[in-house]
């Protein structure tokens, strides 16, 4: 029989610093409120706000993740986005409460294990110094460092029961951000694997192991209302597309890629130095090779998930996770040398992250980790409008605006959402949510297949806009050619210092592109458009350019677009040039667009492929030209 007493008796000094750990790693709100956008800000600022209210919106209107909705945040991502809107408290409880436990048992096994106390304390507490206050979008990375952390443990002392988190966690993941909970499941059954030729589980437990998981995400999917095939078909065309095209030229982030491998190879010296034997040194490289996979998938994972898009908010999320990931590895602190190897190791790494935060970056307050009240007065007054104060506002669309959609459905291009819902319209959400993120051709014909059904909104709000530098009519062209065929646009009018079109319906009848021809250009060529035809551009990488979308992302293409009165360089993509562009007028403001209904002189007459590096792309282009029919 366990004797509990014996055991807190003996491990005191683990317990308190494993409790103090976890309290200050618990969130310090439950929920975060949503405001409504301040009319000067900036329109772009309304992207990130916008689709984390609709999929509160979507989970409140019951519709189905993977045909309704296409998005890498699945019907759990609440639990990290923490916005309320229409959530039973209880699952924020038991989310946190789990959490809790895990951090729980993460820093004591860690601390124990830990030969050099006090430098494992300075880890930590630089650790919780640098991680967020509150629970967030990169929360999934958190997520999977403990699922990390756990596998580490399995290596090291196996017990069936140290199972039981890794599986729950990849769940969770599965349905909170598809693209981690994806990995988390393969690393999953890699190290089931691991540990059936460690001979740690029988066969027969490898297949439970191997199923069980995989049969709870599938039961799970009914319940959350989710289209398992098309949840995932959409979530790694959502990360492809991420991949291609939403990167940063920022001259400063070289530095700190630069940095970001240098705190990887550091630590992995700091692993093997500290560990190695060399009079056994074969047998210690298979016994580290899976912690070093372990790191290595971990270091990886964040850095795409800092560097892929690499500005400022993503970078900085390397460097507030990084140390974390390295106390879940566990093996940095097990063995004993002199303190002073032990420090001189650690310097450079505090020493760079000392650096990196003194570049606008700074630690999170510790009087802020340390008081708890607002999380359960906010836990006290919990209703499913809880931080939800939309109203009253500044954005108010005009009164003869409102009077003509009065209850219609609408929808919105390219991202407000957030001017739907403070304005109580009957928002009708597209599968893809915002026009940027229709990145590639399977996920613009969801698009494009629910604005040429009956579920397509009577009305539209249109704003000419995108982000990068991209040319926005070729966002979600195949729409846009939709648009010009089955609405009519009613008035253009000022809003918020921008000018907007309203659109309405007019035809049910389905449209169609009928292949006309097919034929070749090259990068670099002027490829001749006809006038509203549809086109689909394929081209190809080579091999550097595949290792290049690896590492780093998809390598750089720019597209020029000339008409009779001028010519543009926009970026582009391969998979958004596949999924296709309509030569309409060149548009360039939504007067524009609304003239091109009526009267198309302008039209764009012809384009031109250009690579940043024509290494990663092999010449030739092939080319399908479309005409749009009823």
């Amino acid at each position: 029989m366990i004797d509990l007493k014996q055991i807190i008796k003996t491990n005191r000094i683990p317990i308190l610093v494993a409790l103090v750990g976890a309290f200050l790693m618990f969130p310090s709100q439950l929920h975060i409120v949503v405001n409504a956008i301040d009319s000067d800000l900036n329109f772009w600022k309304s992207l990130d706000p916008s689709w984390t209210i609709a999929l509160n919106y979507s989970i409140i209107n019951d519709l189905n993740f993977g045909k309704d909705i296409a998005f890498t945040y699945g019907p759990l991502s609440f639990l990290i986005t923490r916005v309320a809107w229409g959530v039973n408290k209880y699952y924020f409880i038991l989310f946190d409460i789990f959490c809790f436990v895990n951090y729980f048992y993460l820093i004591y096994f860690t601390y124990k294990k830990a030969k050099v106390k006090l430098i494992y304390l300075l880890f930590l507490a630089f650790c919780i110094l640098c991680l967020p206050i509150n629970n967030s979008g990169g929360y999934s990375i958190i997520l999977f460092f403990i699922f990390i952390f756990w596998m580490s443990l399995c290596l090291d002392n196996f017990k069936k029961v140290y199972l039981i988190s890794p599986i729950i966690l990849t769940i969770l993941l599965f349905y909170i951000k598809f693209n981690t909970g994806l990995i988390t499941l393969l690393v999953l059954n890699i190290f089931i694997f691991i540990f059936y030729f460690k001979s740690n589980i029988t066969f027969k437990e490898l297949i439970v192991l191997v199923i069980v998981p995989i049969v709870l995400i599938i039961l799970l999917s009914f319940g959350l209302n989710v289209a398992l095939l098309e949840y995932i078909i959409s979530g790694f065309n959502l990360v492809k597309g991420y991949n291609e095209i939403m990167y940063v030229n920022d001259g400063g982030v070289l530095n700190l890629k630069v940095l970001s491998f240098l705190v990887f190879f550091i630590s992995v010296f700091f692993m093997l130095f500290k560990t190695i034997n060399k009079k056994e040194i074969v047998s210690y490289l298979k016994t580290i090779i899976p912690y070093l996979i372990l790191f290595f998938i971990g270091f990886f994972i964040l850095y795409k998930q800092s560097f892929v898009r690499a500005d400022k908010a993503h970078t900085e999320d390397f460097f507030k996770y990084f140390l974390f990931l390295i106390i879940c590895i566990n093996l940095f602190f097990n063995k004993e040398l002199k303190v002073l190897i032990n420090v001189l190791l650690i310097t450079p790494l505090l020493f760079i992250f000392y650096l990196k935060t003194n570049q606008e970056f700074s630690f999170y307050s510790v009087t802020e980790k340390i008081n708890k009240i607002k999380y359960f007065k906010q836990l006290n007054n919990f209703s499913k409008i809880s931080g939800m104060y939309l109203f009253p506002n500044d954005n108010k669309l005009p009164d003869d605006i409102l009077t003509i959609i009065g209850k219609s459905t609408i929808d919105t291009f390219p991202w407000n959402i957030h001017m739907l819902i403070e304005n109580n319209l009957n928002y009708t959400p597209r599968p893809v949510l915002q026009a940027y993120s229709s990145y590639t051709k399977q996920l613009e014909e969801l698009n494009f297949n629910f604005y040429n059904s009956e579920k397509a909104p009577q009305f539209v709000l249109y704003d000419n806009a995108s982000i990068d530098n991209r040319y926005p009519y070729f966002d979600e062209s195949r729409v846009y050619a939709l648009l010009e065929k089955k609405y009519r646009p009613i008035k253009t009018f000022n809003y918020l210092d921008r000018t907007l079109l309203l659109l309405e319906k007019i035809d049910n009848e389905k449209i169609k592109l009928v292949k006309s021809k097919v034929f070749s250009s090259k990068l670099n060529s002027d490829i001749i458009l006809q006038p509203d035809m549809f086109y689909e551009i394929k081209l190809r990488k080579t091999v550097l350019g595949e290792i290049s979308s690896i590492i780093n992302y998809s390598p750089e293409l720019s597209i020029t677009i000339s008409s009779s009165k001028r010519s543009i360089i926009n970026r582009t993509s391969l998979s958004l040039l596949e999924s296709g562009i309509y030569a309409t007028n060149y548009i360039e403001t939504t007067e524009d667009f609304y003239k091109s209904f009526s009267n198309k002189d302008n039209y764009i007459e012809k384009i031109s492929i250009v690579p940043l590096d024509n290494d990663f792309f092999k010449e030739e282009i092939q080319i399908t030209e479309y005409k749009i029919t009823k």
